[in-house]
């Protein structure tokens, strides 16, 4: 399965960024869930995103659906807890799984 396009993973990033000023620490691609991660870190604690190839294969225009999705809030609320956020296409609709880091 091809990566995303780095405009794909850029356009990501510069949501998150936007959501999370400052907090971003690093993107890269993750062979072992063959998905782009960003790292967010919130003053000691670290939240991973993961965004699933499935979610940005579905959507043309994918940074249009993680605005729309609770991501960002889900985030803020697990400032004080290291997560893992995964965030993919089941059934067209957007779903976002959390995990301990």
């Amino acid at each position: 399965m091809p990566r995303p396009m780095n405009a794909h993973i850029g356009g990501m990033r510069q949501y998150v960024e936007w959501e999370f000023p400052g907090e971003v620490r690093d993107t890269w691609w993750d062979e072992d869930t063959r998905a782009p991660v960003f790292e967010v870190v919130h003053e000691t604690k670290c939240h991973h995103v993961i965004v699933d190839m499935g979610f940005i294969r579905a959507y043309q225009d994918a940074v249009a659906f993680l605005r729309t999705s609770e991501l960002a809030d889900y985030m803020r609320e697990a400032r004080a807890q290291e997560r893992r956020f995964l965030v993919l296409e089941e059934r067209g609709e957007v779903h976002i799984r959390s995990t301990s880091l």
